[in-house]
């Protein structure tokens, strides 16, 4: 009780010195308890069947974010194609997709149910490929979304048979048979691996390694994705001209998708980008990272290219969204009422055991990396959650966005705020923290603990310096 007593007249100590008025401690109050940066927060949820007619290339989608992501998009109306080494694991998340994907109700589910999307395409590839073998994946993604609304189409005008398979579907001559219309909207770049290991310690073969998956390898796949975003992109930009002529309501849907990536007025702002790339990155990016500093690197070369690319094609139509999660936590709190429990959540756990690069090649984290992250589970952003806030970003076409649990947060917004116009305060703070936490933090990441609890840093810190002062004395 007197502990609790001396809290709470800490903080009002503070609070008449920083003279504060309730409108201040409100919007401070505010501040501490968000889990994403205010455009992001500010922004609408997708509406139900958002992505209807519109197929998601996902890569990384046969474990964590990358399949919750998968989830998020089914539940969206999205057709989802699934990329990542393992046929056998993508099979296993495509099935939990479905599943899991009409489980969410809820005062906003519309009565009926609208019909599922297309079942999931399971498509396997190697990221680190040759270049050719890379386009051949984006060939198979683009053709799979074309063929998956075609014959959903056909069954919903057909009363179930395919239109590929109906004799009115084959009735001219192929020559003059319309081609199903591209469909493959987005590309959501979610592979990559992270590093516990210190700079001075890690091989160049290592960080080589790093840069190749985390960095060449997805901007590679970018380029191999670009004509077929592309052809999307032009393909809802003539729908959106022939409706404008006409005046025609049925190209209405179409017309402001194509608005909403072209930039072009009367654009429904509701309506995701007829084509776009979204890259996941991390606050590492942002933030400088001990023990991870090749990590960081290569997650910030993504980012640069990804936005340099908009820059590039915007006027053709292309959008591209990079967000900035911290770290997730281990257990979502609304997998069992959204159906996820057992099996299901299990692959849609953003925290399950994983690879990561060492000093000198790749390791399973230990026993203690997963200890870690349930002491820091509080401190760590739900998994669900975060797909969620990062499909929104997406749908409302957000150039960058950041999301996750202070201190992270906080020091994502010190990184990236207020350089000039502070005087450079943000980054000196900044800089004074890292120099405080970082040995610490390259240590523990290095032996396999977490590198997210502050208190513990700051107090291995402290212990360290002052053992390295009684040395020296």
């Amino acid at each position: 009780m007197q502990l609790g007593e001396e809290k709470k007249e800490r903080k009002e100590q503070a609070d008449r010195s920083l003279n504060l008025g309730d409108a201040e401690k409100k919007t401070l109050s505010s501040f501490f308890r968000a889990d994403a940066d205010a455009s992001l927060l500010s922004a609408r949820a997708p509406p139900i069947n958002a992505y209807r007619g519109r197929s998601v290339w996902i890569t990384g989608a046969s474990q964590g974010l990358g399949a919750r992501l998968a989830l998020e998009y089914y539940r969206l109306g999205a057709h989802v194609v699934l990329s990542s080494r393992s046929e056998e694991k993508l099979r296993a998340v495509a099935a939990a997709v479905v599943r899991a994907g009409g489980a969410r109700g809820g005062a906003l589910a519309p009565a009926p149910p609208p019909p599922p999307p297309p079942a999931p395409t399971v498509l396997p590839f190697d990221a680190l490929a040759p270049y050719a073998k890379l386009e051949e994946a984006a060939a198979r993604a683009a053709e799979a979304s074309r063929e998956a609304w075609a014959e959903r189409e056909g069954e919903a005008q057909g009363g179930g048979s395919s239109s590929r398979s109906s004799p009115a579907a084959h009735s001219s001559p192929p020559s003059q048979r319309e081609a199903p219309p591209p469909r493959l909207s987005l590309l959501v770049l979610c592979a990559g691996a992270s590093q516990h290991a210190a700079a001075a310690a890690t091989t160049a073969a290592v960080s080589d390694a790093i840069l190749e998956l985390n960095a060449a390898a997805p901007i590679r796949l970018t380029r191999a994705a670009l004509p077929h975003l592309l052809e999307t992109a032009a393909a809802a930009a003539a729908a959106a001209a022939k409706a404008n002529e006409t005046g025609a309501a049925a190209g209405a849907g179409a017309a402001a998708g194509a608005g909403a990536a072209s930039g072009k007025k009367g654009a429904d702002p509701l309506l995701p980008p007829a084509a776009a790339v979204l890259g996941v990155s991390s606050m590492a990016a942002l933030v400088p990272s001990p023990g991870q500093a090749a990590y960081s690197a290569s997650k910030a070369a993504l980012a640069l290219y990804l936005r340099s690319v908009e820059a590039e094609l915007f006027d053709r139509g292309l959008r591209t969204t990079t967000v900035y999660p911290g770290p997730l936590s281990s257990s979502s709190p609304s997998s069992a009422e959204d159906g996820e429990d057992g099996e299901d959540g299990r692959i849609f756990s953003t925290t399950a055991v994983r690879t990561v690069y060492g000093s000198s090649g790749l390791k399973k984290e230990g026993a203690e990396a997963v200890s870690s992250k349930a002491r820091e589970d509080r401190k760590r952003l739900d998994g669900a959650r975060a797909a969620g806030l990062i499909v929104t970003a997406g749908y409302h076409g957000i150039g960058e966005a950041l999301l996750g649990k202070h201190p992270v947060l906080l020091l994502g917004h010190l990184a990236r705020g207020g350089g000039v116009v502070s005087g450079g305060l943000p980054q000196r703070l900044l800089r004074k923290v890292l120099s405080k936490v970082g040995p610490a933090r390259a240590a523990a990441l290095e032996e396999g603990r977490g590198g997210y609890d502050a208190g513990a840093l700051l107090s291995s810190s402290t212990s360290s310096t002052s053992q390295g002062g009684k040395k020296q004395a």
